[in-house]
């Protein structure tokens, strides 16, 4: 009896606890800010997005994609909030072996950085300075709005039959729970 229970107990347990989500768990937005005064412009910073596993990778030559998806929504008081605008940019890591170097591509910027340091790779990759809202939307002044961000890491993509030699890889993918700013327009 007691056999019984301890298998149906790890049964379960497989079966409803997913794996990807427990490797994921840990990425999250931290440190955002918004500065709302003259146009939109954030920074912030994803924490736990870089496993050492994932650099692992990295460095052996795959490249890899973070994608940050930005929306901003009108707070209507008893009506659901009304969407402003929606925005994506990516942030893609590819690594040279031969010249030992990586080339981070910045979306928001459309601007290639080239670096030998791989903590300044990972600050590139994990973090967003002053980046401006383009096209701005047409947001009233003194009115309230939810400016909200998630970042997620793209599902890698590898050659013919190599996805099922690495089937781990699905162990890397993270999505961050939005990241939500509520801030009045012209306002400090």
């Amino acid at each position: 009896m007691k056999k019984l229970f301890f298998y149906t107990a790890l049964i379960c347990a497989l079966i409803f606890v997913p794996v990807e989500n427990s490797f994921a768990a840990s990425a999250k937005i931290v440190n955002a800010a918004l500065d709302a005064t003259s146009g939109l412009s954030f920074t912030m910073n994803v924490e736990g997005a870089m496993t050492k596993d994932m650099e692992k990778a990295i460095m052996s030559g795959m490249p890899t994609k973070f994608t940050f998806l930005v929306e901003v929504y009108k707070i209507k008081p008893l009506w659901p909030d009304a969407k402003v605008g929606s925005w994506k940019f990516h942030h893609i890591v590819k690594y040279d072996v031969l010249k030992e170097e990586f080339e981070v591509r910045l979306g928001e910027s459309n601007t290639v950085i080239k670096t030998k340091d791989r903590g300044e790779m990972v600050a590139l990759m994990t973090g967003c300075k002053n980046v401006s809202i383009s096209p701005m939307p047409i947001l009233e002044p003194g009115k309230r709005y939810k400016f909200r961000i998630k970042a997620m890491l793209d599902e890698i993509t590898l050659p013919f039959y190599l996805d099922y030699l690495f089937f781990f890889i699905k162990l890397w993918e993270f999505e961050t729970p939005w990241y939500a700013i509520e801030f009045v327009h012209g306002q400090k």
